[in-house]
């Protein structure tokens, strides 16, 4: 975050209360669509299933980096 704020005038004019609002938005959001495990010592990433016809569908289309993002791969 504080690279982008490095970067990005819009950015920089955050405050680190925003910021911290934002990440516990982001936590909050991720937990809800069960892609992390809060077990309030660390977030696990819960890496979902994916369909073969969907894993395709996004190859055929040349989509391979948002395959991995979903799969959870790097």
């Amino acid at each position: 975050m504080h690279d982008l704020q490095n970067q990005d005038l819009n950015a920089a004019k955050w405050t680190d209360a925003g910021i911290k609002r934002w990440r516990t938005y982001i936590k909050t959001s991720l937990m809800e669509a069960e892609l992390i495990e809060d077990n309030d010592q660390s977030n696990r990433i819960l890496r979902p299933i994916i369909s073969d016809r969907f894993k395709n569908f996004l190859l055929y289309e040349g989509l391979e980096r948002v395959y991995k993002i979903f799969a959870g791969e790097r």
